[in-house]
Formats: C-alpha cells, sequence, structure tokens
C-alpha cells in the first residue's frame, strides 16, 4: 500500500494505467508497448522484483499472502 500522504507532502505525482482497456480499445499499441517493456528488460534496464517466490506446494500460502494484502511485489509459484 502506498501511503499517499507521502507523495502530497514531498510534492510526488503518482501515475496509474490499465493496460487491459487497450485490448480491446487499440490491441496493436497494446502489443507494441508489450515488446517495447520485454526489449527494456531483455537490454538489462530493467530490474522487476518478485516480492515472494513459492514453490508450487505452497500455493495456497501465495493466495493467502494475496487475498490478506499482505504481498509486496508479485507472489512467483515455481514449478
Amino acid at each position: 500500500m502506498l501511503p499517499l500522504n507521502h507523495a502530497l507532502v514531498k510534492n510526488i505525482a503518482v501515475h496509474g494505467f490499465y493496460w487491459g482497456g487497450y485490448r480491446g480499445l487499440h490491441p496493436q499499441a497494446l502489443r507494441d508497448s508489450m515488446e517495447a517493456l520485454f526489449d527494456l528488460f531483455r537490454a538489462g534496464r530493467l530490474d522487476p522484483v518478485a516480492g515472494t517466490t513459492l514453490p508450487l506446494e505452497d500455493l495456497a500460502q501465495g493466495y493467502a499472502l494475496l487475498r490478506e494484502r499482505r504481498s509486496i511485489g508479485k507472489v512467483v509459484i515455481t514449478l
């Protein structure tokens, strides 16, 4: 959870973007954007952080983290 009062007192802008709407509105723009994103990743210019990595047998724990809003970053399940 992002404490929005910190953004206010530090004069920081917070922007959100919903990718899902572009699937029907402008699918080519979505494909182009995703390709550019993966290009940045392949070039080593992005460093995504997985908040929690769990084995498949702990899948229920991963869902609990999401449901209870205790996860920070993504919850990754390994096979």
